[in-house]
């Protein structure tokens, strides 16, 4: 069998067919059309997944042809059929290179070596380029953009360092606090911006006033002390204040946040 983008194809499929450049981001239209007619004719002779590929490295796949998408004269009833569905037609190998999948209904394929498990590392659920397999890739520039509204500093800020605890279950939790707050904002976008949204789904609706715990605001209020700058004035005591740092000649006392000294 043939390899090609993770996929298991027939023997007889055309050399022209092994490798599909990816295409550029500039591609001209000719170019992606011709591109996509090469992997629509690769694919009719791709092998059928019966088992995907379990975690022991084993999968179940069948005959192109007894999938119905090429006609072969090994499968009784295949030709005639491929040849009024305008699918291609293959000459299978010599009964002494015959694989097994030519043979049977269903092959069982283990993966045994490195190298073979490497190249499976690249194994889809969609076979690659197909139409389906577009249609779910394109969604990409929608998943970027949320991940860009979850990191941005004015919407979301969740990134690298915004908390730092350890424990999985907490961590866990915040994250699905900041993804569930990223998706009621780009909801609220996008009804701003189209109207399209129902005006009376409870997420649409205005926030209501929260009013954090007295202990909650007491600790908010410690930290902002702790965070004030110490300035040592005319070199004599130190003052804690919550201005630019600096020299101050006026005095040398402490001064408080009501102005006494």
């Amino acid at each position: 069998m043939r390899v090609a983008a993770a996929n298991f194809h027939c023997p007889a499929t055309p050399d022209h067919l092994a490798t599909i450049p990816t295409l550029a981001p500039n591609a001209t239209r000719q170019e992606t059309e011709t591109a996509y007619a090469r992997i629509d004719e690769r694919r009719a002779y791709a092998l059928q997944y019966v088992e995907r590929l379990t975690p022991e490295g084993r999968m179940r796949l069948r005959c192109p042809a007894r999938n119905g998408t090429l006609g072969c004269p090994l499968v009784a009833g295949t030709v005639p059929a491929a040849t009024a569905a305008g699918l291609p037609i293959i000459t299978p190998p010599a009964e002494p290179d015959r694989p097994k999948a030519c043979t049977q209904d269903t092959v069982t394929l283990r993966l045994k070596t490195d190298a073979q498990k490497a190249a499976m590392k690249l194994a889809q659920p969609l076979y690659w380029g197909s139409p389906e397999w577009r249609r779910t890739y394109a969604r990409r520039t929608y998943i970027e953009g949320w991940f860009g509204v979850l990191k941005s500093e004015t919407s979301t800020d969740h990134r690298r360092g915004s908390h730092q605890f350890r424990g999985l279950a907490l961590v866990t939790l915040v994250l699905a606090c900041a993804a569930a707050t990223t998706n009621k904002r780009m909801l609220r976008t996008w009804h701003h911006h189209t109207g399209l949204g129902d005006p009376t789904h409870p997420l649409l609706q205005p926030d209501q006033h929260f009013e954090p715990p007295r202990h909650v605001r007491r600790l908010c209020s410690l930290g902002r002390m702790e965070s004030c700058q110490r300035v040592r004035r005319r070199g004599i005591r130190p003052s804690c204040v919550s201005g630019p740092s600096g020299w101050w000649v006026r005095s040398g006392l402490i001064t408080n946040r009501s102005g006494r000294r």
